[in-house]
């Protein structure tokens, strides 16, 4: 997912400032962009620059005026040719998998312990993902085709976390019973 397109996503739903884009991807665990305000801002200025966002100062209550920023008809027809386009496979890159791969320089009590520490992890992730699906409310329009759609993402990334967990686990028995 481009950062370009997943702004425009979010403005499609309602106008935004970048701070609240930026709440937003820390808050949406299936827009993951973990980047800095620079590169939102950076990214509003060129949306703006080609004419598929526009921006209004909301006055302030106090403090500096906020920007508020629009999706525009040519920024909602670029995304949905980016919505329309070949879907992409997921990126399977894992940080942890490439360093299992490397461990003979580890003890035993090494790999135990990188393996407890990673199980931790992705336990701690679990429950993330279990909270955020409990507390989670509809977005855009709410229609029952949005919520189903939000609802199964959800699901999915906690069936991510259970499976990572069980592959650990069954990792750690396995190892365990070697000499």
């Amino acid at each position: 997912m481009t950062l370009q397109a997943a702004i425009l996503g979010f403005l499609n739903r309602e106008e935004l400032s970048g701070y609240d884009l930026k709440r937003k991807f820390s808050r949406e665990m299936y827009v993951h962009w973990s980047g800095n305000n620079n590169q939102i801002y950076r990214t509003l200025t060129a949306l703006r620059r080609d004419g598929f966002v526009t921006v209004t100062l909301q006055p302030p209550d106090k403090g500096p005026s906020r920007k508020l920023y629009s999706i525009t008809d040519l920024g909602r027809s670029a995304l949905r040719s980016w919505l329309l386009a070949e879907p992409e496979l997921p990126q399977i890159r894992n940080p942890f998998m490439a360093r299992l791969s490397m461990v003979e320089l580890l003890s035993d009590a090494d790999v135990r312990k990188l393996l407890g520490d990673y199980r931790r992890m992705v336990e701690t992730e679990l429950l993330v993902s279990r909270e955020h699906s409990r507390r989670a409310t509809p977005a855009g329009d709410d229609s029952s085709r949005s919520a189903l759609l939000q609802s199964m993402i959800r699901r999915r990334w906690i069936e991510y976390y259970e499976g990572e967990l069980a592959w650990t686990q069954s990792l750690e028995r396995a190892l365990s019973s070697i000499k």
